[in-house]
């Protein structure tokens, strides 16, 4: 089209020429944000796609709005508890950085926790249990554990009367308030040969109360290679430590902290050597949550497979008030001289019931669930198939060949005794 008298006057002389509507159009700009391509520069050998770190930068990323504390080693707590954006102060839960010896030394004590046991109607004690460390749950008490002192104890009787029964004591005095936000005990039940989760696959069980936990054995097999990419592991070793079986749970888990250990510079679990990571680094912040983010998306190079063979209980929770009012005075007589601690907290029925529960785990029944995954067609079906199909539309059985050659012999005899006879 013509350029517009108008536009042209006292700027330049009266032209003709003329321009298409194509060549004369501005392309809209597509500009990524200089954040996006800073973490492309340091990530980019895991992905170097912007859309990504565009998801996390919007919709992902949570800033911590610590920049005006004024320091994590030692933690300025008033600081921290100010600027906190949690009504629950669930951000502060990584201010804290103990080790596997701090926790083991500060936390509940197996003396003072397990008060009375009995499994099968045999009594145990707390020297029957193995303690390790988790990192939300501080210490962690293993019965019949494969690395425990004593030898395997098995289940030879199903029903609430038989199983694992326990009293606890949950000592509430010494709750930090900030970390001890609910009062009671987590309970997993799982293969004497793996690595537990209480944070991922556990139940709470509250104080106050008697609880019983009846269990169902489920077991999952699964075929291999070529019909699934299950896998079959023995011995498994990562960073939770050796002599364990295989566990896709514990092979993710190792995973995610062995990349932020080596991208980020620093270890977010106590079972990992290094600096930890901390809060008011916002680089290892922001590092911490892109792995996070990797690893939700799919985006971490893993090796890691469901077991073609898995075995986990299912649970049935039921709970009563304890102890009775009746109950109590005879309780108190018989845990106070066993545990100073009872001695001094446990005077009446509301510091029994904020303080004390029992707890019973047993097999409802010994019958389990098999779960089989089989192939829905295999290669000696498919083979059958096919030569079925031959035989039917082209009659390539054996018995048509085995006709064939007797006709062939046939022939071949008459015409021997054709030229024979001449």
């Amino acid at each position: 089209m013509a350029i517009p008298d108008e536009l042209c006057e006292g700027s330049k002389p009266k032209t003709e020429e003329v321009c298409s509507s194509d060549m004369c159009a501005i392309p809209p700009l597509n500009l990524v944000p200089d954040e996006v391509i800073s973490m492309i520069e340091r990530y980019g050998h895991i992905t170097d796609d912007p859309n990504v770190y565009e998801d996390f930068t919007k919709g992902y990323f949570k800033d911590n709005e610590f920049a005006l504390v004024e320091s994590e080693d030692p933690p300025d707590w008033k600081g921290f508890l100010t600027y906190s954006s949690s009504p629950d102060y669930s951000d502060l839960q990584n201010v804290l950085k103990l080790s596997q010896e701090d926790v083991s030394r500060y936390g509940h004590q197996a003396k003072d926790f397990i008060l009375q046991c009995s499994f099968e109607g045999i009594p145990c004690n707390s020297s029957d249990f193995h303690v390790f460390q988790n990192d939300y749950y501080g210490n962690c008490f293993t019965f019949n554990s494969w690395q425990g002192t004593s030898e395997e104890r098995n289940s030879m009787r199903p029903g609430s009367k038989y199983g694992l029964k326990l009293t606890l004591y949950i000592e509430q005095n010494e709750y930090i308030a900030l970390f001890g936000q609910e009062a009671g005990v987590r309970v997993m039940v799982h293969r004497r040969d793996t690595i537990p989760f209480p944070e991922e696959e556990g139940v709470t069980v509250a104080p106050g109360f008697k609880t019983s936990i009846g269990l169902r054995r489920d077991i999952l097999d699964s075929p291999g290679h070529p019909y699934t990419k299950c896998i079959n592991h023995g011995e498994f070793i990562s960073i939770f430590g050796k002599g364990y079986n295989y566990s896709d749970m514990a092979c993710h888990k190792s995973k995610i902290h062995e990349y932020i250990l080596k991208e980020c510079e620093c270890a977010e679990t106590l079972y990992m050597d290094g600096p930890r990571c901390q809060i008011l680094n916002e680089t290892q912040e922001e590092c911490r949550q892109l792995m996070e983010f990797f690893y939700q998306r799919g985006l971490l190079s893993s090796d890691c497979q469901e077991p073609c063979k898995d075995v986990y209980y299912t649970t049935t929770l039921s709970q009563s008030r304890w102890p009775s009012n009746k109950h109590l005075g005879g309780l108190l007589k018989v845990l106070r001289p066993m545990n100073k601690k009872i001695r001094d907290n446990v005077v009446d029925k509301e510091s029994a019931r904020d303080n004390l529960l029992r707890m019973e785990v047993y097999y409802e029944e010994f019958n389990y669930h098999r779960i089989t995954k089989l192939p829905a067609y295999l290669i000696e079906e498919l083979l059958g198939d096919i030569g079925g199909l031959l035989g039917l539309y082209i009659g390539l059985s054996l018995i048509t060949v085995v006709e064939f050659l007797e006709l062939f012999v046939s022939i071949c005899r008459y015409a021997l005794r054709r030229v024979s006879r001449k």
